[in-house]
């Protein structure tokens, strides 16, 4: 496959080890829970980064590689990116993918209150945090309840968090500590029939921070 040319400036998110990293905790945990692709009536979230290059997909990004995997059409994702100009280069890009710009859980909650409807079987909440970061925490527990609340099932909620950076590092068997601190987190998993996926996934951080490793969990709702 040749590949693509990226701008300067920008991160190749086709890099093996993030496709490796998709592949694992998204494809391969949605198959093993829920089935080979998602339903037509199911939608794929994710805060997407810069897809584009030229108008055309980055080849290996997230939405060229689910798409070529065969878990999910183009019309079936949906793609949020807070930084304007990254959100203008994605909307170039034609074949039926949806793409937002602005905050990730906001635009979700604005979904769901729209005539085109809220129905994901797939999120992706790719973070550049540690899980103990209050915003990141407080994201989580709207989603969860946003979903609960509306009765969706069958939904492969993924996390992407630092584990280690410069400065901190956190074991991967505790990533998920702080969302157990409090009994508040705990009641809103049983409230809304969350289970807690027992894998943590490791791995080199995509940047070019050479000190970042990534963690990623889950979360399932059947």
């Amino acid at each position: 496959m040749k590949p693509t040319q990226l701008k300067k400036s920008q991160i190749n998110w086709g890099q093996k080890s993030k496709q490796k990293a998709r592949r694992i905790t998204i494809i391969d945990c949605y198959r093993n829970n829920f089935g080979h692709r998602l339903p037509a009536n199911k939608q794929y979230w994710t805060m997407c980064g810069d897809c584009a290059s030229d108008g055309k997909l980055v080849k290996g990004c997230e939405p060229d590689q689910v798409v070529r995997a065969g878990l999910i059409r183009p019309e079936q994702f949906y793609g949020v990116e807070v930084n304007p100009e990254i959100h203008k280069s994605n909307a170039e890009i034609k074949g039926g993918y949806h793409w937002f710009e602005g905050n990730f859980v906001r635009r979700m909650l604005n979904a769901s209150a729209s005539a085109a409807g809220y129905n994901p079987g797939i999120i992706f909440y790719d973070t550049l945090s540690f899980l103990g970061t209050h915003d990141i925490l407080k994201d989580l527990k709207k989603m969860m309840v946003l979903i609960g609340s509306m009765n969706i099932h069958n939904v492969l909620l993924i996390v992407n968090n630092i584990i280690r950076s410069r400065v901190t590092e956190i074991k991967p068997r505790h990533i998920l500590y702080p969302l157990f601190e409090r009994k508040e987190e705990m009641q809103i998993l049983k409230t809304y029939g969350w289970h807690v996926m027992d894998v943590v996934y490791e791995y080199k951080g995509t940047g070019r921070n050479k000190n970042i490793r990534m963690g990623v969990t889950g979360f399932v709702k059947y």
